[in-house]
C-alpha cells in the first residue's frame, strides 16, 4: 500500500533541534524511522518538504539551508549546506526528472521575496523572484498542461494578498 513520510522536530527557541523522519501506512499510526544529524551535530531547521523521486530517492528540502538525500530504507542521510537562506521550502520533480523549488530568499537589499530556483540533490540555484514582499512565501506547485503553477501569498500590495502564477519552464 501506500506509505507516508513526515519529519518532526524536537526543541524549541534557540536549543538546537532534532529533526526526525517517520512513516505512515494509515495516517494515524506513525513509526520513527531516522533522526537527521546534520553536519558538525547542528540541527537549526524548522521545516521540511519531502519528495521521493523517480529513483526511489527521498530528497529533503529544510529550512533554512539544507538539502537532505537518503536510498531506502531511508535510514541513512547525506547533507549538503546551499548559500541561500530559504523559508516555505517546498519544491517539486517534473516528469522529466529536474527539480523545481520555491521559498522566501532574501536579497542584497535585505528584503525577503518569493524566488523560483532551479535545484538539485546538492544545490539551490535561483532563477527569479516572484512579485512579492513583506510576509510572503509558503507556495504550492503544481505541474499542470506544461507549466508550473504556483500559489503563493505575499503583502507586497498591503494587506497579504494570495497569488496565482503560470510559468513556462521551457529554454
Amino acid at each position: 500500500g501506500d506509505v507516508g513520510y513526515a519529519v518532526s522536530k524536537l526543541g524549541e527557541g534557540s536549543h538546537p533541534r532534532r529533526g526526525l523522519l517517520y512513516r505512515t501506512v494509515d495516517g494515524l499510526d506513525w513509526e520513527w524511522m531516522a533522526e537527521f544529524i546534520l553536519p558538525n551535530d547542528t540541527w537549526t531547521a524548522s521545516e521540511a518538504t519531502l519528495r521521493i523521486l523517480s529513483d526511489d530517492t527521498m530528497v529533503a528540502l529544510i529550512r533554512p539551508d539544507w538539502i537532505g538525500v537518503s536510498s531506502p530504507p531511508y535510514s541513512g542521510w547525506s547533507f549538503t549546506q546551499i548559500e541561500y537562506a530559504l523559508g516555505g521550502p517546498n519544491f517539486i520533480a517534473l516528469p522529466d526528472g529536474t527539480l523545481w523549488a520555491s521559498g522566501r530568499t532574501r536579497g542584497d537589499d535585505a528584503l525577503p521575496r518569493t524566488t523560483l530556483a532551479r535545484m538539485s540533490t546538492t544545490s539551490f540555484e535561483p532563477v527569479f523572484h516572484l512579485p512579492s514582499g513583506g510576509d510572503n512565501s509558503y507556495a504550492g506547485m503544481v505541474w499542470h498542461e506544461g507549466l508550473l503553477w504556483m500559489s503563493y501569498y505575499s503583502s507586497h500590495e498591503g494587506k497579504s494578498s494570495i497569488y496565482l502564477a503560470k510559468l513556462d519552464l521551457s529554454d
